[in-house]
């Protein structure tokens, strides 16, 4: 039975995006999901989507495989930065944050789930990022600077993709430096403080050489506030920085290396005490009922309020950081066989300066006592449900030869 029950909040936010009209239509299998009205009567063509999901470049029609592809358009249309922003679009597919980070998803794939972030565990749902395998679900959440496409195949893959993919896969592709000159710069606003800049740069090709260069910041103030201190809770800022290189000297090879950084700097989750069950005490614990959770019994409230009690932090008390290096050879040796190495190294690194507040209520000065002196916790005096600290790091190297 349940004891206590928390409310994650979401929010909702409105975008302008300088020199493009925003539809908020989605792009799924090469189909759009809503197309505006227009005068032109022409038949439309639907557009062919080209897809890697069996490690070659085929139609989306020709493959024989369940697939949601999202091209550009799509992407750009639903304002997708990082892979959970698909989730809403792509049927059988789910994709949840952590309720105690800001860091991790929870992935499944028709039913096919894994909702546990600690390092030890292995995914039921492979993510790949131009053919590199992220092996754990912490840290998945961060933001993708030049987004191409994203696949999301269901069912098993393992064939083709190896273990831990009993779900399926989800392949994300980023955009290759382009040929010619080329400068795009982007920015979005929003309301809770909500803006986002992105700016992109093409050398063009020299020599053989091409580079791409693109970063992207984006920040958000909390939802709601503090009740002890007046200060917003859920404060975010991130950043996302990425360096292609092509090297082409001859046509039928191709080198290409990545670097990504990636940065999030954040204070507490917003958590929301809503409900704690009336039970009678346990004889072997003081605080399992009775008048601790009396206590907190008083304070929950079911309704969404704008002041929650936690207690706020600064922005840069959690903080996640990405650096990601990546070296592709392909050589095209004949007309039906292509000899690729794909060789990356990858760090993630999360620390905690203060530890994470789930949810809290004030003492009343007589009924919930310190466990440690046997004396009532003064009045007012924060008393959390439970909080935890973690500091994680994850670092992997990986070799393939196709």
């Amino acid at each position: 039975m349940p004891i206590c029950k928390l409310k994650v909040f979401s929010r909702q936010r409105w975008i302008l995006i300088a020199g493009s009209n925003l539809m908020l239509a989605a792009q799924v299998a090469g189909v759009n999901a809503a197309t505006p009205a227009s005068s032109d009567t022409r038949p439309s063509m639907l557009e062919e989507v080209t897809v890697t999901a069996r490690r070659v470049e085929e139609s989306l029609q020709d493959s024989p495989i369940s697939i949601a592809a999202f091209s550009p358009q799509a992407l750009e249309a639903i304002g997708a930065s990082e892979a959970g922003d698909i989730a809403p679009y792509t049927p059988n597919l789910s994709m949840r944050k952590q309720s105690g980070s800001q860091d991790d998803f929870a992935i499944g794939i028709r039913g096919v789930a894994n909702g546990e972030p600690a390092l030890t565990v292995d995914q039921t749902v492979g993510v790949y990022i131009d053919g590199i395998y992220l092996a754990r679900s912490t840290g998945l959440a961060f933001d993708i600077v030049d987004l191409q496409r994203i696949e999301v195949l269901r069912g098993p893959q393992g064939t083709l993709f190896g273990r831990n993919t009993i779900g399926g896969a989800i392949n994300i592709v980023t955009e290759s430096p382009r040929e010619e000159f080329a400068y795009r710069q982007q920015a979005s606003f929003g309301n809770k403080g909500y803006q986002r800049h992105r700016a992109t740069l093409d050398t063009g090709r020299r020599g053989g050489l091409a580079a791409k260069i693109s970063a992207l910041l984006t920040e958000r103030e909390g939802e709601v506030r503090s009740v002890y201190d007046d200060n917003r809770v859920g404060d975010t800022e991130r950043e996302a920085f990425r360096v292609a290189v092509n090297w082409s000297p001859a046509e039928q090879f191709n080198a290409d290396y990545s670097y990504d950084y990636y940065n999030r700097d954040s204070n507490v989750t917003i958590n929301q005490l809503s409900f704690v069950r009336d039970t009678v005490a346990s004889p072997d614990s003081p605080f399992y009922g009775g008048p601790y959770f009396a206590a907190a019994r008083a304070a929950a409230n079911d309704h969404r309020v704008s002041k929650i009690a936690v207690q706020g932090t600064d922005q840069d008390d959690n903080r996640s950081r990405i650096n990601a290096h990546a070296l592709t050879l392909s050589w095209d040796v004949g007309p039906d066989l292509t000899l690729k190495s794909i060789s990356s190294y990858r760090e993630w690194d999360k620390d905690q300066d203060e530890p994470m507040d789930y949810a809290s209520f004030a003492a009343d000065g007589a009924t919930v006592i310190d466990a440690a002196t046997g004396l009532p916790i003064p009045a007012g005096t924060l008393v959390p449900i439970f909080d935890t600290r973690r500091d994680s790091n994850q670092n992997q190297f990986t070799q393939e030869l196709q």
